[in-house]
C-alpha cells in the first residue's frame, strides 16, 4: 500500500490471497472449490472460469455451474457514481457471490475470502539496511513475522528463503519485489465489528506516521446468515476448516479477539440459505486505511481519511449499502451502454465498440491521487501494469489532445484524462434505476 510512483515495486501476485466458495446440502455433505483453475495444493479448484467484465465491475462465471446444488457467479466492484466523488472515495471493493440453487431442497452457500495481510510472498522491507536492528536465522517467515512481534523496536521484517535470514527493522520501509523472500509490517488481527476481521498493521507502535502503517477490514455484507473468522500461519489450515465445517479447525487456526493476535494470514466467511431455484447474493467488503500517503518523500495523505476513522469505519459504511452501490453502477452503465438485454426498453444507437470505449476508459480513475487537502491527480498507477501506456500521464492543461487520443486511438487503456473530464462535465448524476432480470446485471449489455 501507498507506494508512490516511480517509487517501490508494486506487488505482482499474492500467492496466499484466495476467493473460494462452498455449497452445503440438506444430506449434511458439503463441497467447497477455490475459484481458481490452478489453485494451491491445499484446495480443490474448478475446472474453467468465464471472465468477463464492464468498469467498474468484474465477473469470473464458474464454468459448467451446478456441482454441488448451485450455479455460481463472482462479482467485484466498487461504488461509482460520476459526479459524486465522496461517493466513491470508498476504499474498498466489494466481493458478490451470486447463486442459484439447482437443488430439491434448501442449501447454504457460504463465500470465503482469505487475505495474507501478516505476510506477503516475494517482498522485501529491508531498504539500504541503515534501520535494520537484527539479522538472525530462521526455519520460515512466520518465525521471522513472529520474532519482530516480540521484539519491542521491530517495525517491520523481512526473511529470506535462501539461508533462512530474518531481517527486523526499525521503520516499515517501502516494499521492494524479491523473489524468494517474504515480508511484513508488524501488526494483529482482531475482531471487529458487523463480524468481520481487521489486521491493524502499526508497525508496533514504531514511526507510526509512515506510509506503510494502516489496517485492513474483511466484514460480511447486509442478508448475511452466518459469517466466521479464523487466522493462522498456515494458509492450508484456513482452508481445511473450510472445507471441513462440520470439524473442529485444525491446529495453528484460532478464531480473534479483542487482543491482536500475529499471523500471516486471515480469513472470513460469509453464508446465506437459497431455497430451490432460488437466487441470492452472499458478500464480503474488503476494506483498507493507510493515512500517511506519499508523493515521493513527501506525505500528502489519503483524502479518505478524512472521511473514515479507519478501515473498520469504511467497511461498516459500505457493507450494507451494496444494493444502493450495484444500482447506481447499473444506472451509468445505462446512460453509457443502453438497457439491459431483456428489458423492454430500446436499445442504444451507439456503435457497440464506442460503447465499449466509452465505459471502459473510466478504468484510469483507479490512477487517480486524491491527497488529504482536497488535491487530485494522476500520475502512474497505483498498480503500474505492464499494459498502461505513458499516455496515462498528459501534460497539464492538454486536455484536448488527451480528448484527441481518446478519439484517435480507441483504447480503453490510453485515454488519461479525459474519462474524468467527461464524468465531471457530461455525465449527470445517478438517477434512480430499478435492475431488471437480474440482481448484477453487469455485463450483460448487446
Amino acid at each position: 500500500m501507498n507506494a508512490h510512483p516511480s517509487g517501490a515495486a508494486k506487488q505482482g501476485v499474492l500467492a496466499d490471497a484466495l476467493l473460494g466458495y462452498r455449497v452445503d446440502a440438506a444430506d449434511g455433505t458439503s463441497a467447497a472449490h477455490a475459484l481458481r483453475t490452478r489453485p494451491p495444493p491445499y484446495a480443490a479448484g474448478v475446472d474453467a472460469l468465464g471472465y468477463s467484465g464492464t468498469y467498474p465491475a468484474a465477473r469470473l462465471r464458474v464454468a459448467g455451474g451446478g456441482a454441488g446444488g448451485a450455479e455460481v457467479a463472482l462479482f467485484a466492484y466498487a461504488p461509482f457514481t460520476p459526479g459524486r466523488e465522496q461517493d466513491m472515495a470508498h476504499p474498498a471493493v466489494a466481493f458478490s457471490l451470486l447463486a442459484t440453487s439447482t437443488a430439491a431442497a434448501p442449501i447454504n452457500v457460504t463465500l470465503f475470502l482469505q487475505v495474507p495481510q501478516g505476510a506477503y510472498n516475494d517482498c522485501d522491507r529491508t531498504a539500504d539496511g541503515s534501520n535494520t536492528i537484527s539479522t538472525a536465522a530462521a526455519p520460515s517467515g512466520a518465525a521471522c513475522l513472529h520474532a519482530c512481534a516480540t521484539t519491542p523496536a521491530c517495525a517491520a521484517w523481512t526473511w529470506t528463503a535462501a539461508g533462512g535470514a530474518c531481517a527486523l527493522t526499525s521503520s516499515p520501509n517501502l516494499s521492494r519485489f524479491r523473489a524468494g523472500r517474504a515480508c511484513g509490517v508488524r501488526g494483529g488481527w482482531v475482531a471487529s465489528g458487523g463480524g468481520g476481521l481487521t489486521f491493524v498493521g502499526d508497525g508496533g507502535g514504531n514511526d507510526p506516521l509512515n506510509a506503510q502503517v494502516g489496517d485492513v477490514t474483511l466484514r460480511p455484507g447486509a442478508g448475511t446468515a452466518a459469517s466466521g473468522a479464523l487466522v493462522a500461519d498456515d494458509p492450508a489450515a484456513l482452508w481445511d476448516a473450510f472445507a471441513n465445517p462440520s470439524s473442529p479447525p485444525p491446529a495453528g487456526a484460532t478464531a480473534p479477539t479483542t487482543a491482536p493476535a500475529a499471523a500471516c494470514v486471515g480469513a472470513l466467511t460469509a453464508t446465506i440459505t437459497l431455497q430451490p431455484g432460488a437466487t441470492e447474493a452472499v458478500s464480503i467488503v474488503w476494506a483498507w486505511h493507510f493515512p500517511h500517503k506519499l508523493w515521493w518523500k513527501e506525505t500528502v495523505g489519503q483524502y479518505y481519511a478524512t472521511l473514515w476513522e479507519d478501515s473498520g469505519d469504511v467497511a461498516a459504511a459500505l457493507a450494507p449499502a451494496l444494493a444502493g452501490a450495484v444500482a447506481g453502477i447499473n444506472a451509468h452503465h445505462t446512460a453509457l451502454l443502453g438497457p439491459p438485454l431483456g428489458s423492454p426498453l430500446p436499445p442504444s444507437p451507439i456503435p457497440t465498440w464506442l460503447r465499449d470505449v466509452l465505459v471502459n476508459q473510466f478504468s484510469h480513475m483507479r490512477m487517480m491521487h486524491w491527497t488529504a487537502d482536497g488535491r487530485m491527480r494522476e500520475y502512474e498507477a497505483p498498480d503500474c501494469p505492464d499494459i498502461d501506456c505513458e499516455s496515462a500521464r498528459p501534460p497539464s492543461g492538454a486536455l484536448a489532445r488527451s480528448q484527441t487520443s481518446a478519439l484517435n486511438e480507441l483504447s480503453p487503456a490510453c485515454t488519461g484524462a479525459f474519462s474524468f473530464f467527461f464524468a465531471r462535465n457530461f455525465l449527470t448524476p445517478a438517477t434512480p434505476f430499478t435492475p431488471p432480470l437480474t440482481p448484477f446485471p453487469f455485463c450483460s449489455r448487446a
